[in-house]
């Protein structure tokens, strides 16, 4: 696995952590097709789906938090091999991954815009998680760059 697709994954999940609060995400219960659900998601945040109707579900008990920054969805860890080929008949082969985790997950990724949108999708032994991240803007590149020089 290139450094480069190691720090773009990083970088998503780190930026998933816009997503929480101080105590942690605000998950709310999901409800009908989690799968449906994410590509709503994903759509709203630039993701061009090239197949957007008749895709596999993605049944069973979800739960999902949101902020400025996007969307987290969990799932049960067996909803993984459903999520993975919906995410792959609705947007295609993942840019990155999915590869086998050193603890024994697996995780992968979808650009869906040249300014940073994207979908991380994954599971550990705990659950499955897919995070929807919205386009980076000018904003955001400011406050990284003032971070910077902290």
């Amino acid at each position: 696995m290139s450094a480069k697709l190691l720090i773009f994954m990083f970088a998503g999940l780190a930026a998933m952590c816009g997503c929480t609060h101080l105590d942690g995400p605000r998950f709310r219960t999901g409800k009908g097709d989690a799968g449906k659900f994410i590509v709503e998601q994903a759509v709203l945040r630039g993701a061009e789906p090239i197949t957007p109707k008749g895709l596999p579900p993605v049944a069973g008990l979800w739960r999902y938090a949101t902020d400025n920054s996007g969307v987290i969805i969990r799932l049960a860890r067996n909803d993984f091999p459903a999520l993975e080929a919906m995410l792959l008949q609705a947007f295609g082969r993942p840019q990155f991954g999915p590869v086998d985790t050193a603890s024994g997950g697996r995780i992968g990724a979808y650009r869906i815009t040249r300014k940073g949108a994207a979908i991380h999708f994954g599971h550990d032994a705990d659950w499955t998680e897919v995070i929807v991240l919205r386009e980076r803007n000018d904003a955001d590149t400011a406050a990284d760059f003032l971070r910077g020089l902290q």
